[in-house]
């Protein structure tokens, strides 16, 4: 970013944020190439026992209630949920991707409000709606909401 970044919302939103996609990039290569459940969880504990803690909040972030969710957390939501690889989910508030990490692209319905947040995770490879998340429902059935 050209120099120090000093506390304040703007710059250090933004090195959150970045931080953040590069752990659920990590997060996402942890779970598909997990040898088991329990070892996939050990390796995105450690993960996010590793990260810096992401903490930042803007006016932005506080009016849409962006909130990231751990690896960890994020793995065992999809786990109760019964998703599998070959599940269709849909997240109606996906933020930069952390509760689809280890879901096929193809099978993953994401809806994301933040333009931003929205950028990244099409830059990822997702197909995107950016809708309002209380008035809005994918046409095709799938078989988790996470």
């Amino acid at each position: 970013m050209g120099g120090e970044i000093k506390p304040g919302p703007a710059a250090a939103k933004m090195v959150d944020e970045a931080v953040e996609i590069g752990v659920v990039r990590t997060a996402n290569d942890i779970v598909r190439n997990g040898k088991n459940p329990r070892d996939t969880f050990e390796k995105l504990l450690d993960l996010y026992n590793r990260q810096p803690n992401l903490n930042v909040r803007t006016s932005t972030s506080i009016e849409q209630q962006a909130y990231s969710t751990p690896a960890p957390l994020a793995f065992l939501s999809q786990h109760m949920a019964g998703v599998t690889p070959k599940s269709t989910v849909y997240e109606p508030t996906a933020g930069n991707g952390m509760l689809v990490i280890g879901v096929p692209k193809k099978n993953a319905t994401v809806n994301e409000l933040n333009p931003d947040r929205a950028a990244a995770l099409k830059a990822m490879g997702y197909d995107v709606t950016t809708n309002d998340a209380a008035d809005f429902a994918p046409a095709e059935k799938v078989d988790a909401v996470i």
